[in-house]
């Protein structure tokens, strides 16, 4: 018999002292295997973010597609889309088109007393303002104006039930006697802001009884950026040339006290003269994922992207093929 013949057999399930297996691994080959784990987790995060990042973009969009929907339902409803602020005498046109028996004699006072009167109601102090002569009070208005026009006013539950029942004072909601005319839903709810699309915000460090009711996106974190409605009327599109949104000195803990949302302003698409996306019907504007419009106080061009800074690439339009303003850009 072969007397190397037991050398390398197994005993008891195990190789005998004969047979030399090699146990772990060596130091290069575990910084390689830990390298490679850590490409792949970095890959992985990468795409992580990047597809949250389409989500919250998608979201955006489709609540921005529902405020479209509610403007259009307004413009069947009364012929014209709502107004934004920027033109009184549009805005007394308006008011006068809608309800033709309003017997008020000053639309503005009217409709701030109203907004003053709805915030006393579900127990925030705070004026809606509106006044030639002084541009702070009149911003107010401008950027409250979707909430205005699709909600009306809020009752003691925070939920906007439309504007008064008598069509010959319909800033005036008396007894709690509404016309639930309301085009999209709107809420708001001190204890839990975050189930509410609509949120009271203070525009005046000066004065902090200035405030006013503003439709919102909740990004999440208790942080909530806005959407923006610049209404067209010009076929030349000249009359967005005053339209201006300067958030930068918003007192919004969760926007931050020293640059606010930054300036908003509607998108031309030329320049030389001026060419306005949207014209003749409006802009819808949202911040996008950074939560800044930008920090230039326009015009801002698409086409050769003058006037534009990093903040407005991945602002969210209601206009072009893109989805942000970035996607449009030549």
């Amino acid at each position: 018999m072969n007397s190397n013949f037991h050398k390398n057999r197994i005993i008891d399930g195990a190789p005998s002292h004969h047979c030399q297996l090699k146990k772990g691994f060596t130091l290069v080959e575990l910084l390689v295997v830990i390298a490679i784990i850590g490409i792949l987790a970095t890959l992985i995060t990468a795409a992580s973010v990047s597809a949250w990042g389409y989500v919250k973009v998608g979201r955006i969009k489709i609540e921005m597609s529902q405020i479209e929907m509610a403007l259009e339902q307004y413009k069947n409803e009364f012929g014209e889309y709502p107004p934004d602020f920027f033109d009184d005498p549009a805005l007394v046109r308006h008011v006068k088109k809608r309800w033709p028996r309003y017997a008020g004699s000053t639309v503005a006072e009217d409709i701030r007393s109203a907004i003053h009167t709805a915030y006393l109601t579900v127990g925030v102090t705070g004026l809606f303002y509106h006044d030639s002569s002084d541009s702070t009070n009149a911003r107010a208005c401008q950027f409250g104006s979707l909430v205005l026009w699709l909600g009306g006013f809020p009752d003691t539950n925070g939920r906007f039930r439309g504007f008064g029942a008598d069509p010959a004072n319909p800033f005036n909601v008396v007894s709690g006697q509404y016309d639930d005319k309301t085009f999209i839903e709107l809420t708001y709810d001190a204890s839990r802001p975050e189930r509410g699309n609509v949120r009271p915000v203070l525009y005046d460090n000066a004065n902090p009884t200035r405030c006013v009711f503003i439709l919102v996106q909740n990004a999440g974190s208790d942080r909530y950026v806005p959407y923006v409605y610049f209404r067209g009327n010009s076929p030349n599109g000249s009359n967005y040339a005053t339209g201006i949104i300067d958030f930068t000195t918003f007192q919004e803990p969760e926007w931050g006290t020293a640059t606010g949302l930054g300036i908003a302003v509607p998108y031309a698409r030329s320049a030389g003269p001026n060419v306005w996306h949207n014209p003749t019907t409006y802009q819808l504007i949202h911040p996008g994922l950074d939560g800044r419009f930008g920090a230039i106080n326009g015009p801002r061009v698409l086409d050769g992207g003058t006037g534009l800074d990093p903040q407005d690439m991945d602002n969210i339009v209601n206009f072009g093929d893109g989805t942000t303003i970035k996607s449009l850009l030549p």
